[in-house]
């Protein structure tokens, strides 16, 4: 699974300003259109019900490689 630790150090800064700027919360309801790699979608998985949707497929494919591979699905 990707994580922000993977990513590029201007991509993961960019993701925390946006985080930072949303807040944090618990027990909602998300959508994540355009989830790219789900790196978005697991921040906010850990304490809310997440949808990810991506049109691309390869990154479908990229995110379905990294899940299997630690063992989620």
């Amino acid at each position: 699974m990707q994580t922000l630790k993977m990513l590029p150090p201007w991509d993961a800064l960019m993701k925390r300003m946006v985080w930072q700027q949303i807040g944090e919360f618990e027990n909602k309801r998300i959508l994540d259109f355009g989830s790219g790699t789900g790196v978005t979608a697991n921040h906010y998985a850990n304490k809310n019900s997440v949808i990810a949707i991506e049109p691309s497929e390869e990154a479908v494919n990229a995110r379905w490689q990294e899940t299997t591979k630690s063992g989620v699905s």
